[in-house]
C-alpha cells in the first residue's frame, strides 16, 4: 500500500540510495580531471612564402613567377649601344642636296673639313629622334674645346612637313649650333639606305598619336674627307657619343693622344653659319 509523502523513507529506500550513491561516485572517479590535463599547444604559424630572387627572374627565358600563376617568360636582354668602325669613301654614295633654314642648297661635300655628327629623323617623331638629338647636344657639350671642328647635322624623313623653318625650330631647341636640313622625302631615303639607314611612311595622318615614320636611329660620323667612319648604335649616351667623336678627331690628326685640339681645322671654303 502507497503512502504518502509525509512519512519518512524506510530503511529499504535508504539502502538502496546509499548503494546509487557509491555507483556514482566510482564512475566519476574513472573519468579524466580536465584540471589535470596537460594544455593544447598553439598551432604555429605557416611561414610565408619566400619572393622569387631577382637574379633568378631576369635570366632569359626563366618563368617569372606572379600572384596567381605564371608568367610569360622574359625576353633578353637587349645588347647595349655600340660604335661600328667604318671605312667608305664619300664617293662611294650619291651627291644629294638638301636645303638648309637659311635656303641656301647643301650636301654632305659641303661639310669637308670637319668631322661631321649625322642623324637621320624628323620632327613630329615622338620618342627617339628627341632623345637622339638631347643625347648629341650633351655630347656637344663635352666636346666644346673642340666644336670648332665639328658639325652636327640632322636630315629630315618628313621634308613634306619640315621647313625649313620648322627644322630650324626643332634643332636649335637642343643646341642653336645644330643643323638641320631637308628635302623630298625620296632624297633622304636615298641618302640613308647608303649608310644601312631606312625610313618607312606608316601612312598616319598629321595630329595622329601614331608615329608618321618608323625608321632606325643610328649616328653617323664622318671624317674631314667625307668618308663614313663610325656607326653609333641607337640608344647611344653621350658620353659614348662624345668619345667616338674624339676618337675620330684623334686619328684625323686634329686633336693629340691627350684629346686636346693641337691644329686648326681645315676648310672647304664654304664655312657655314648656323641659324
Amino acid at each position: 500500500m502507497c503512502r504518502t509523502s509525509s512519512h519518512r523513507p524506510g530503511k529499504r529506500t535508504l539502502c538502496v540510495l546509499a548503494v546509487l550513491s557509491l555507483l556514482i561516485a566510482g564512475c566519476r572517479a574513472d573519468l579524466p580531471d580536465a584540471r589535470l590535463a596537460p594544455p593544447i599547444a598553439p598551432i604555429a604559424p605557416i611561414a610565408p612564402i619566400a619572393p622569387i630572387a631577382p637574379a633568378a627572374a631576369a635570366q632569359p627565358g626563366v618563368a617569372a613567377l606572379v600572384p596567381g600563376g605564371v608568367g610569360e617568360p622574359l625576353p633578353p636582354p637587349l645588347p647595349a649601344p655600340s660604335v661600328a668602325r667604318v671605312d667608305m669613301p664619300a664617293a662611294a654614295r650619291p651627291d644629294i642636296v638638301f636645303t638648309d633654314s637659311g635656303g641656301e642648297r647643301r650636301s654632305l661635300d659641303d661639310f669637308r673639313g670637319r668631322v661631321v655628327a649625322l642623324f637621320f629623323g624628323y620632327t613630329r617623331c615622338p620618342d627617339v629622334c628627341g632623345s637622339t638629338m638631347f643625347e648629341l647636344s650633351l655630347a656637344a657639350r663635352e666636346l666644346a674645346d673642340v666644336r670648332d671642328r665639328l658639325s652636327f647635322l640632322m636630315i629630315t624623313f618628313d621634308g613634306e612637313h619640315d621647313t625649313p623653318a620648322a627644322m630650324a625650330r626643332y634643332v636649335h631647341s637642343f643646341d642653336p649650333g645644330f643643323i638641320g636640313l631637308t628635302g623630298p622625302s625620296k632624297d633622304a631615303r636615298a641618302l640613308a639606305v647608303n649608310f644601312g639607314a631606312y625610313a618607312l611612311h606608316t601612312g598616319a595622318a598629321q595630329g595622329s598619336a601614331q608615329p608618321a615614320w618608323s625608321h632606325s636611329a643610328p649616328v653617323y660620323l664622318l671624317d674631314q674627307r667625307g668618308s663614313w667612319r663610325r656607326t653609333i648604335g641607337a640608344g647611344a649616351r653621350a658620353g659614348l657619343m662624345a668619345g667616338a667623336i674624339r676618337e675620330l678627331l684623334r686619328e684625323a690628326g686634329v686633336v693629340d693622344q691627350t684629346g686636346q685640339a693641337d691644329m686648326k681645322p681645315k676648310s672647304s671654303g664654304r664655312e657655314y653659319a648656323s641659324g
